[in-house]
């Protein structure tokens, strides 16, 4: 395994450009072109096979377990991932009309993450020629919400038995198929269970600093990445010196790329950008979303006022979002706000004063406050006591978001595991996402399953709910119950 993983560099790539792009070497052109025909056969004697994808096509499973594969999962989201239950056959026929870019819908109808907790793997069973409709992703896209049609797209011609590795939140489309031939694309799902605790890659230098790129100005954002995926274990590194007052004053400049770029030489000052704190808490609310999260990582960089900036500012921001979020249709959580991830850049700072905030009187502040919590992970640790609390709000949202958020925070009080096998019986009425109807129990049992060791007494609830109508509630039982040995 160990000559599998990726190395520093692979590593960085990807934290810049959210995607990867492997070639299994022990699978040969026959077993593709073999796949390929299995798979059309399959199409038209049975029709599509949705999420019963590997129940009909068995042999896709060398694939995913080729050690190119394994030892790429194993780096990006750890050793103990799994496969979520969601998977599709994409089969793009001849004349099929490009897709507009698009992020698929957040699983749950929850929190996207800047942190990689989720991948999709794409497999091509034959060679994909520009003819052919190829998927297209936007290299860098996984920070953003907003769609960027400004950006450059990346058309994957690839040959036959190529897998693509993306974060969850990359851009993509399917573009024209004006080829005679259908192109397959199977795509798959995997989940983080346990946050870094340190590296999971064949990991030679700590410290990194990130070279300026002329698309995308996120070094300060990618160093917190970089930190958290090496398990926070050391502080990050910042520039020496404090901020001029020109390049505080660029944080107002009618030029956008001005403004972008003086909010991320601000946060590279870490600490020192004190200075700025005011104008970094303006350009909180700057209409540019590259502006906002930079200004938000600032804050969030070990700035003295960031921490109270950055809460008042979410609170302003849950107020002014959260209907429209709702409303975007596409399943965005309420709670989908900027200042989540400066917030979880701050760390254990931050997690006192979001605590406090789950006995706001305003639900939608809730909910932005332990969705927040949910972004930081293993920080947020002295907060898990009121996030058990939080399960059993009567705002639905505020109980989904604290049961996703358990999930990523393994120490938590000994009421927790009880308290998400309780809610695995919470039938209130909820609201559906794209390909469930129960997202509130799905996110306790997918928190249990990512606990690790769970009492005995909870076996029982577990299997209860295998027997539930959920298939995703089903699958996530059944995964905590494996990892328990049953």
């Amino acid at each position: 395994m160990s000559s599998y993983l990726l190395n520093d560099q692979a590593m960085q790539d990807f934290i810049i450009n959210g995607y990867l792009v492997l070639k299994p070497e022990n699978l040969t052109e026959a077993f593709h072109q073999d796949a390929y025909n299995r798979l059309t056969a399959m199409i038209e004697r049975h029709g599509n096979p949705g999420s019963d994808l590997l129940d009909r096509a068995p042999y896709i499973n060398d694939v995913l377990n080729a050690p190119e594969v394994t030892g790429a999962l194993t780096s990006l989201i750890g050793a103990n991932h799994v496969l979520d239950r969601h998977c599709a056959c994409h089969n793009w026929g001849p004349g099929k009309d490009a897709q507009g870019w698009h992020k698929d819908y957040p699983l749950g109808g929850n929190m996207r993450y800047h942190r990689t907790r989720t991948l999709l793997l794409f497999y091509y069973p034959q060679q994909v020629s520009p003819a052919m409709g190829p998927t297209a992703i936007q290299p860098g896209t996984q920070y953003y919400m907003e769609s960027r049609p400004d950006l450059p797209g990346l058309n994957l011609h690839v040959d036959a038995g190529t897998v693509v590795l993306t974060h969850y939140e990359v851009w993509h489309q399917a573009t024209a198929n004006t080829s005679d031939r259908t192109r397959f694309m199977l795509k798959f799902l995997y989940t983080r269970t346990e946050e870094p605790r340190g590296p999971t890659w064949d990991h030679t230098t700590p410290h990194w600093s990130p070279q300026a790129h002329q698309l995308f100005p996120h070094r300060n954002l990618w160093q917190h990445m970089w930190h958290w995926y090496r398990g926070g274990t050391d502080d990050i590194v910042y520039a020496a010196g404090a901020p001029s007052p020109q390049e505080i004053a660029s944080l107002k400049s009618p030029d956008l790329l001005e403004r972008r770029c003086a909010a991320e030489d601000l946060g590279l000052y870490g600490p020192e950008a004190q200075s700025a704190a005011t104008e970094l808490a303006a350009a909180l609310t700057d209409p540019d979303e590259v502006v906002r999260l930079n200004a938000a990582y600032a804050l969030g960089s070990g700035v003295a006022d960031g921490v109270p900036l950055l809460l008042e500012g979410l609170k302003n921001e849950a107020a002014e979002k959260w209907k429209a979020n709702l409303q975007r249709g596409d399943f965005t959580n309420p709670s989908q706000l900027d200042l989540t991830f400066g917030l979880a850049a701050a760390g254990g700072a931050a997690a006192p004063g979001l605590s406090a905030a789950l006995d706001h009187s305003d639900w939608y502040v809730r909910a932005a406050a332990v969705a927040a919590l949910g972004c930081m992970g293993l920080n947020a640790d002295s907060a898990s006591s009121a996030m058990t609390v939080a399960l059993a709000d009567p705002n639905e949202w505020v109980a989904r978001n604290a049961a996703q958020a358990l999930g990523n925070i393994t120490t938590q009080d000994g009421n927790t595991a009880g308290a998400l096998a309780d809610t695995l019986t919470d039938t209130r009425p909820v609201t559906a996402w794209s390909l469930g109807k129960d997202p509130l129990r799905e996110n306790a049992a997918s928190a249990l399953a990512k606990l690790g060791d769970l009492p005995d007494t909870l076996i029982g609830p577990l299997q209860q709910a295998q027997t539930e109508d959920s298939e995703y509630l089903r699958f996530w039982a059944q995964t905590a119950l494996a990892r328990q040995g049953r």
